[in-house]
Parts: structure tokens; sequence; C-alpha cells
């Protein structure tokens, strides 16, 4: 099944995952392309970086992600985000268990901002 979603709206983007899903796909794998969150460009990556160990509202886009994986009982791997840590940006992959915990996280440093 493949989804397109807007990166401004999240409680959608989580509603049609739930919505579509069936509880019953215990050990699916969702995976989400890169910069999902987040028009893929260069002045937008500081605009869109969230704080991923901050969690929280400090990152909505993982939460959201960690909701619905534990939700639908799936792992998701998150594509990737744009984060920020520090002064740093990232290109930043995270890996959600069926729990929805947070079980990866790989940040690749080619954005260029």
């Amino acid at each position: 099944m493949e989804f397109f979603f807007f990166f401004e709206d999240r409680k959608f983007w989580l509603s049609c995952l739930v919505e579509n899903f069936s509880t019953d796909a215990v050990g699916l794998l969702c995976l989400l392309q890169e910069i999902w969150n987040s028009p893929y460009s260069n002045d937008s990556f500081p605009v869109y970086a969230e704080d991923i160990d901050a969690g929280g509202e400090a990152s909505p886009s993982t939460a959201m992600l960690s909701e619905a994986a534990r939700l639908l009982k799936i792992t998701i791997v998150g594509g990737s985000i744009p984060e920020r840590s520090g002064d740093r940006l990232y290109n930043t992959c995270c890996v959600f268990d069926s729990d929805g915990k947070l079980k990866a996280k790989h940040r690749k440093v080619h954005i260029k901002a």
C-alpha cells in the first residue's frame, strides 16, 4: 500500500495510517521516503528541523511515527527528517518498533544549510 501526504498535516497522516492498516498487520514494516515532513530544499531544512532527542513537542514527526507504530503494532522506518542537534543540521532516519520505541537513529550529514 502506498500513501502520499503533505508534510504539514501530521494528524491527517496518522489517521490515514491507522485507518488503512489492519490491526491484524502485526509484523508489517512501513517505510517512508526521505525528508517527508518538509519541502526538500536547503532553505526549508532549518525551518522544519526538529530536536529528535528532546522528543514530544520538539519533534512532532517522530512522536507521530512512534504513536502510529504503537497503535498499529508495526515497525516503521521513518525515511528521514531534518534534525537539529545543537547548532548542527542532519538528515536523520529513525526506526520505531511495534511498541513505538525508538530503536535506531541514523544521521546523514549532507544537509547544507
